[in-house]
């Protein structure tokens, strides 16, 4: 079979079919890291605030702050007398803020993202590890690996390095801003398999009564998930690192 390489991105509004066109991406792009950098860093005076960024969702991250990993990162940092403050913000626009100094840093990444990112500082000591699977309506069928999906309309989330470096043969691929946008996708049926984390997915399908979609059994990747912080941070990265082993492996802080 022919593999076409028609990419489609969803913007914010859900609407817009919007084509991706390279030269015009990379010129937003430039635009963007142009600009003056607005320093939205809650530092006091002694630098014992910090702001981090994540597009993580329940279980992992919530508004509330209930989430596993808000509770995990709340106690590394008041263990070191320091106030968090997380914001939830897309996933590349996260990414962008962190590595411009804007913010304090980013939550949950793969380690592939502090390569590309050279203002970006690993934690090595991961948060946890993921599955990353491939999600279909029930009865369809479901690719076990990344090359089967050259057979297969595909969508993800923008700014998810695992799959934008790995996905690279498709009948189409489609570009989303949030988990409702790829999950209506699927059930639209306007995509046949969206990619994702195992353990967001099943809180997705439990949020929303069990609707007819099926998890890969098997996973297409596993990949420990990690805090990133600004290069102006890493002094503070080994007690950081120390304090997440500490607090993640004395209690039962992982789904």
């Amino acid at each position: 079979m022919k593999c076409f390489t028609n990419r489609i991105r969803i913007g914010s509004g859900g609407n817009d079919l919007n084509r991706f066109v390279p030269v015009a991406l990379a010129l937003l792009v430039v635009t963007a890291l142009s600009l003056p950098a607005r320093d939205d860093r809650s530092h006091s005076g002694n630098g014992q605030q910090f702001v981090l960024a994540t597009a993580d969702t329940a279980p992992y991250s919530t508004e509330d702050g209930r989430g596993v990993y808000d509770r995990l990162l709340h106690r590394v940092f008041d263990t070191m007398g320091i106030s968090l403050t997380i914001r939830h913000l897309p996933s590349e626009r996260g990414l962008l803020e962190a590595a411009q100094g804007r913010i304090d840093g980013e939550f949950a990444r793969t380690a592939l993202v502090a390569e590309e990112f050279p203002n970006l500082r690993l934690v090595a000591t991961p948060l946890s590890t993921w599955d990353f699977v491939a999600i279909a309506r029930t009865g369809d069928p479901i690719p076990e690996s990344f090359n089967e999906l050259r057979d297969y309309h595909v969508a993800f989330i923008n700014g998810w390095r695992i799959f934008e470096n790995a996905v690279s043969q498709y009948r189409t691929l489609t570009l989303v801003e949030s988990e409702e946008q790829l999950f209506a996708m699927l059930l639209a049926g306007h995509v046949d398999v969206v990619l994702y984390g195992r353990t967001r997915a099943e809180a997705w399908i439990r949020r929303h009564g069990a609707p007819p979609v099926t998890i890969s059994e098997n996973p297409l990747a596993q990949q420990p998930m990690y805090l990133l912080l600004h290069r102006d941070h890493e002094s503070l990265i080994p007690q950081i690192a120390r304090e997440i082993a500490r607090i993640r492996d004395g209690e039962d802080m992982v789904p």
